[in-house]
This record gives C-alpha cells, structure tokens and sequence, in this order.
C-alpha cells in the first residue's frame, strides 16, 4: 500500500521522504531559475517592443500592447523546453505550467515597474493614456502599473494552459507525467 501511494506521489522506488522532498525543492528551485532567465528575456523584449512603438508613434495605441502577448507564446514555450531537455526529456503537467505562469509574471512585472518609472519621466505620455480610459483616476501612474500587472497575471495564466496543452500535444503523451 505505502509503495503505490510513493509511487502515485511521485517517489523513486527506494527513495525516502526526505530525499523526495529534497529531490523536488531542488526542482522548484531549478524551475525558478529556468522562469527568471526567460523572464528577463521576455521583459527586454517587451521594452524593445515598446521602444519600437514609441518611435514610430504607435505607443498611442494601447492595443499595440497585444503583440507582447503574442511574443510571450514562443519564449514561454522556449523556458519550458529547457525544463523539458534538463530534466531528461521529461517534465510534470504542473511543472511546465507553473515555469510558463512565472516567466510571464516576472517579464510583465519587470515591465510595469520600468513603465512606471517611464511614465514619471514622459508626462504627455502618461496623459494619452489617462485620457484613454472610461472613468478619471486617482492615482494614474499606480493605476497604469496595476492595469500592466493584473492583465499580465490574467494573460499569464490562459496562455500557460495554453502553453502546456500544446507543448503536450507537440511532445506526445509520453513527455508528460499524468
């Protein structure tokens, strides 16, 4: 019975719990590392994203914000493939989500801290933006930076899903646990 259950949890055959728990704070930790790489990648393409509006004068779109999501499909599939290859050509359903889920949050975080500080630099900008929106704001530079954020966490999630089922459907069955 216990060797079924250790076998269900994800236990090696002979392995105590102690060097299982170790065994997967050593991939949280990995995994984290794997999430903060390709984050930063995404954040400095997201910035360069913006650079490029800026100077062609799309930055007054909003919607033009929409391409980061797009970029974020191949770099989130990119982080969990190196997941994927470090770890034997094997990763757990959850692992991958939660490696896809943090490299967007941690880009779109990186971002909206160096958009705000943006937006306290280049005031007219900050204006088209507010002028932009449905109602008048308290506080519109801690606005625009929750705004980046929660759409970014909501993003980050669908597109993790989405990441994951893809991944699972390019890599076959086999390539996921579960």
């Amino acid at each position: 019975m216990i060797q079924e259950v250790k076998q269900q949890s994800g236990f090696n055959t002979g392995e105590s719990v102690s060097e299982h728990v170790n065994r997967t704070f050593t991939g949280v930790k990995e995994n984290f590392h794997i999430a903060l790489r390709y984050g930063l990648y995404l954040a400095a393409t997201f910035v360069g994203i913006f650079i490029i509006a800026r100077l062609t004068g799309f930055a007054k779109y909003t919607e033009f914000r929409f391409i980061n999501y797009l970029l974020f499909f191949p770099i989130g599939f990119a982080a969990i493939q190196h997941a994927y290859r470090q770890n034997g050509n094997y990763i757990e359903y959850f692992n991958g989500m939660i490696i896809s889920f943090l490299t967007g949050f941690i880009a779109q975080a990186i971002y909206a801290v160096l958009f705000l500080i943006y937006i306290f630099i280049d005031r007219p900008f900050l204006e088209v933006l507010v002028a932009q929106l449905p109602q008048p704001l308290y506080y519109p530079h801690l606005s625009v930076f929750w705004i980046l954020i929660v759409e970014g966490l909501g993003a980050g999630s669908i597109l993790s899903l989405t990441l994951m089922q893809y991944f699972k459907w390019k890599r076959g069955r086999w390539a996921i646990n579960g």
